[in-house]
């Protein structure tokens, strides 16, 4: 290998991990003004749901967590195995909720066998 092709290919890994860079701040600067944007709307929302499954949850138990004055809904389910694993925080996506019958429910509800602990966040 030459010397000249050596440096094309280090200048070429440079510009691409500097483009992915940039991408990656672009992404979180327009997610996070984006996440702003829509936090009045979703507030309402998201509180309905907490209070919804407040008397719903029949496997777990409800944990609320804090970040400042901000109080947050959560579902742990302590791991049911003899050997623990671990714990998975589990997240739910747009429009959903911290037991979410399409993905997050049987998550929740069948880990815990396999030996680890789950907790179901309510995301803002």
């Amino acid at each position: 290998m030459n010397i000249s092709a050596f440096n094309h290919d280090k200048k070429a890994k440079h510009l691409f991990n500097r483009f992915i860079s940039i991408g990656f701040i672009i992404f979180f600067v327009l997610a996070n003004t984006l996440t702003n944007n829509s936090w009045a709307l979703n507030s309402a929302s998201e509180k309905r749901w907490a209070e919804q499954l407040r008397d719903n949850i029949v496997v777990g138990n409800i944990v609320d967590l804090a970040i400042g004055k901000e109080k947050f809904l959560s579902i742990y389910t302590k791991a049911s195995s003899k050997k623990a694993r671990g714990a998975i925080i589990l997240l739910h996506g747009s429009g959903a909720h911290p037991d979410w019958n399409d993905v997050i429910h049987p998550l929740r509800s069948n880990l815990p066998d396999s030996g680890w602990a789950t907790l179901s966040i309510q995301l803002p």
